[in-house]
């Protein structure tokens, strides 16, 4: 029974193959199917080659996890960032810029009252790779804890001055004190228990010489679970206060200061108590 199967798996593999040989010959010529078999074995050479002379690089990538699902937010997440190596060509390795490189993850539909969840990370939830191709990502896999998602209102923390102005004292003002944010119920309840401030941009003050306005992103912490701000800038109002006067500008001379503040070769004229001078006094000395 065997040899029988066997004859006729040769059979059927001698007809397939003298009708792929019929059908090169008739459309690529009398070599045709020679053409197909060198191509076929270039390919496999060229995959063969590249994986042996490729270069890797592994890369500390930051891991955004996100929920499609409404009114679900990501409460913690097991991993903040993950290794990534990247495989390719010297030449694109040595180039590449890792600046943009992270690993988003996007849950779409958790299971009903699923309060944690171990999620695999996929080659696909890379971005930024370019003409690298990704071969491996550590850890594989992450626990996910998620939350109700809600709304809260929270103030805003007044923007840091960096630098000094010309002259005076600078002071600043946001024209909105409060935001709305998204985010986990159990993170934002935390920051308003802890009456945590939303920051926002710095703002440089150095040279400057009069007021002017400002529009500053607002930055919310890193860890705060905080997954929009609405809106996502405000104003700022900036004023020069304090600016000396001109006759505060005038250095004012200590007594006995006096000759320490001039030119040299140059003294003070100082009063003395001698009565004044007459016109006589001042005419040339005569002879007797």
């Amino acid at each position: 029974m065997m040899s029988g199967l066997s004859s006729w798996l040769t059979a059927r593999a001698n007809a397939l193959l003298a009708r792929f040989q019929k059908f090169t010959r008739r459309h690529l010529g009398p070599s045709g199917d020679l053409k197909v078999l060198s191509i076929v074995v270039a390919a496999v050479i060229y995959y063969f080659i590249q994986n042996i002379i490729s270069f890797s690089g592994t890369y500390a990538v930051p891991l955004l996890v996100t929920v499609r699902e409404a009114n679900v937010a990501v409460r913690s997440q097991s991993e903040e960032e993950v290794k990534v190596t990247l495989k390719g060509p010297e030449g694109d390795v040595r180039a590449f810029d890792a600046s943009n490189l992270r690993v988003r993850l996007k849950l779409s539909h958790p299971e009903a009252g699923t309060e944690r969840q171990m999620v695999a990370l996929r080659d696909n939830d890379v971005e930024g790779a370019g003409k690298l191709r990704v071969v491996r990502i550590e850890p594989d896999a992450i626990m996910v804890e998620f939350d109700n998602e809600v709304e809260q209102r929270l103030p805003l923390a007044p923007p840091t001055l960096t630098g000094r102005p010309l002259q005076g004292e600078a002071s600043v003002e946001l024209m909105r004190k409060h935001v709305s944010v998204r985010g986990p119920k159990s993170k934002l309840q935390k920051l308003v228990d802890d009456r945590i401030m939303i920051p926002t941009d710095p703002i440089d003050v150095a040279g400057k010489t009069q007021g002017f306005t400002k529009a500053v992103k607002i930055r919310p912490p890193v860890d705060s679970g905080i997954s929009s701000v609405q809106p996502e800038e405000v104003e700022a109002k900036v004023e020069i206060l304090n600016i000396p006067g001109p006759e505060q500008s005038l250095v004012d001379i200590a007594p006995g200061d006096e000759t320490n503040s001039l030119p040299a070769g140059l003294s003070p004229s100082v009063p003395t108590n001698r009565p004044a001078a007459n016109a006589s006094d001042l005419l040339p000395a005569t002879g007797p």
